[in-house]
């Protein structure tokens, strides 16, 4: 992984857990993952923790494809009194769980654990437990999910559904093994980790727009305690002036782009509520860059994870203020020491906030192009795959002149939750596909295929949940 990819993981992680580390965290297996989009956050969080070091051994193994090679145990097939899920830290904003599974650390056999899932946050009140008030009516969790052989962190950040947690007694209640009962813990909100800075975030956060730029660099001291064979993972500075993210926000849409030597490589995007990445011809940084498309698995809270340095006191802090009192410029220094290989380390992060205007913020977004699509060939694709013998739900016609339009029928037909989706076009056939992507769980992809006049002409694949697939799409 090159250091820009490692740069734009630190935007999106937050910095308390990294300061956790003591020693050394080793990834496990010997084949090189393919990092796809919705994969790339733990990966990143994996190599951070290796670098930086972790406070407990951990063995890890990532699901960088779903038909991994290891066999998967259900989660309910280990009894519960084998598992072990503790609070290793807690935030305003998020918590980090250790879990172990006790006879569960060969390399024979993996487990799905969930990151990020779905939580129920509840606060102690004189009158019992209550549930803290969401700040959405209905939000919208999307858990990643890695294989691990029994040893892991998981984490989840509740932020942009329940916001900063005040001083408290709280439980949290959420799946952390996939197909197995919630887990119920209880953890304190101390005033100490009610911050300062934490008041500045909650206050940045409620503002109704703004354009903010990060960059940075990292560098390390001496490499003498280090292995020569791995000294090309500490090489440094990584990011310069030319590798800048942007964050936008107006009311509720948000946009981050991220540029490598001035050149726009990654892209996330929530605009009338629909999520969305930049989509390349092929998964490759150096492919023509084709537009967005929607992406079900984005975690919103990237779109604003600037607001962590201030909300953290890992960082020295150095903030410039405009005559008016709007935030200027800040700049994040932490000095460090990875206890694995005993090298310091430096971070610096910059945030500056340009006087950009909501006029232009509004329009930066509005000019995001949604209405792209790729080439297919609809004959190609009626030779390749099998038509499922399923009721169409578009019988009757609704032109489709947008990819938003084909998006929106094609949701009529899709029996699968998808982490990612892609939208092909045929034009001389006059035959447009989606393809719904499936990472998770179970395997496969569903293709919903539709005339230009709205009609559903073949539905394709839908991994193993379709049994008649189970032989061609297997579970992993």
């Amino acid at each position: 992984m090159k250091g820009k990819d490692m740069f734009i993981g630190m935007s999106f992680i937050d910095a308390k857990y990294i300061d956790e580390a003591e020693t050394v965290t080793r990834l496990k297996g010997e084949k090189r993952l393919s990092l796809r989009r919705p994969f790339l956050l733990a990966a990143i969080i994996a190599l951070l923790l290796m670098l930086v070091g972790c406070g407990t051994y951990m063995v890890l193994t990532l699901a960088g494809e779903p038909w991994a090679s290891i066999p998967k145990v259900e989660g309910t097939d280990v009894p519960r009194e084998d598992i072990s899920v503790t609070v290793n830290s807690v935030g305003p904003t998020g918590i980090q769980l250790k879990c172990d599974i006790e006879g569960f650390g060969t390399e024979e056999k993996s487990i799905i654990m969930l990151q990020y899932a779905p939580c129920t946050l509840e606060k102690q009140t004189e009158t019992g437990w209550e549930e803290v008030p969401k700040q959405m009516e209905d939000p919208d969790w999307t858990a990643d999910r890695m294989l691990t052989d029994g040893h892991c962190f998981v984490e989840t950040n509740w932020q942009t559904v329940y916001g900063y947690l005040d001083v408290g007694h709280y439980r949290i209640t959420l799946e952390v093994i996939e197909g197995h009962d919630p887990f119920a813990l209880e953890f304190e909100i101390t005033e100490e980790m009610r911050t300062e800075g934490l008041e500045m975030v909650e206050d940045l956060v409620s503002q109704e727009y703004w354009h903010v730029r990060e960059s940075g660099y990292h560098t390390y001291g001496s490499l003498e305690n280090v292995p020569e064979e791995i000294h090309d993972q500490f090489q440094g500075p990584f990011g310069d002036e030319d590798d800048v993210t942007e964050f936008w926000k107006y009311g509720d849409d948000y946009l981050c782009l991220y540029y490598d030597e001035g050149e726009l490589e990654i892209g996330m995007m929530l605009r009338d509520g629909v999520k969305y990445s930049l989509e390349r011809e092929w998964e490759s940084n150096d492919a023509p860059i084709v537009g967005w498309m929607p992406w079900p698995d984005l975690d919103p809270d990237r779109l604003s994870r600037w607001t962590d340095y201030f909300a953290t006191d890992l960082y020295q802090k150095d903030l410039t203020h405009r005559p008016d009192g709007t935030m200027e410029r800040a700049v994040f220094t932490r000095t460090y020491n990875d206890g694995g290989y005993d090298v310091e380390q430096t971070s610096v992060i910059t945030l500056e906030f340009p006087d950009t205007s909501p006029e232009e913020i509004a329009q930066m977004i509005a000019d995001q192009n949604t209405n792209v699509w790729q080439d297919f060939s609809w004959e190609v694709d009626q030779e390749k795959y099998k038509s499922l013998d399923v009721a169409y739900a578009n019988t009757t016609p609704s032109p489709i002149t947008t990819s938003a339009d084909a998006l929106a029928l094609a949701k009529k037909e899709c029996s699968v939750e998808a982490t990612k989706v892609k939208v092909y076009r045929d034009v001389d056939a006059g035959i447009w596909k989606i393809e719904y992507q499936i990472f998770y769980g179970y395997n496969g992809y569903q293709y919903i295929y539709l005339n230009d006049d709205g009609i559903t002409v073949m539905v394709s694949g839908a991994g193993s949940k379709v049994e008649e697939w189970k032989d061609e799409y297997p579970d992993p």
